[in-house]
């Protein structure tokens, strides 16, 4: 059994106030994040607006499984988009004036939250972009020359290999960071 003193130096570990050279360095480190955010975001939404104006442009003429297959696309980025911009809002929520366990505590929840997002949630988005690809490919193949039909469905395997190997490499970037941060909370304690 711990004793009075030890219970109180934990207790006290707990609400020590925050290291000031972490607390000068954390504008950086959350700008240059959301700043990649951003950039994600960027990204997406101008794939999402030329895909959203070749509706525009396609539009009557076009078969329904195309129209159905664009729009799952589109609103497949649209959904990423929405949750990158819930992730900024988190970050930038986190309190820089708390005790240093109940800053950790808040990156934490924050890092789990985008290892899910990385974890399940992209994959089944990516999987439903997919999906919105594949229904696009018959009426491709009426509408192409035989070249640039098997130049679209052949492009889009080395893309589909580069999107997965770059979703694992941001889980696992994710999941270090959250090791970190447990290590970190465990020797403060």
């Amino acid at each position: 059994m711990k004793t009075f003193e030890e219970l109180q130096n934990a207790w006290n570990s707990n609400d020590q106030e925050i290291n000031e050279n972490f607390l000068n360095q954390l504008p950086g480190t959350i700008k240059k994040i959301n700043a990649k955010k951003r950039i994600t975001m960027l990204v997406l939404g101008i794939t999402a607006i030329i895909l959203l104006l070749y509706m525009i442009w396609i539009g009557k003429g076009a078969p329904l499984l195309f129209i159905a297959g664009l729009g799952i696309m589109i609103i497949s980025l649209l959904v990423r988009i929405v949750l990158e911009q819930l992730s900024i809002q988190k970050l930038s929520k986190i309190p820089k004036d708390h005790s240093f366990y109940a800053h950790q505590e808040r990156l934490k929840s924050y890092y789990t939250s985008r290892l899910i997002l990385h974890q399940w949630i992209t994959p089944v988005i990516l999987i439903a972009y997919w999906i919105g690809f594949v229904m696009l490919l018959p009426a491709l193949d009426e509408n192409l020359s035989t070249f640039w039909f098997n130049y679209v469905w052949i492009s889009s395997i080395p893309i589909a290999i580069v999107m997965v190997l770059f979703i694992a490499y941001h889980i696992k970037k994710e999941r270090n960071a959250l090791e970190q941060l447990q290590q970190e909370v465990q020797n403060e304690k």
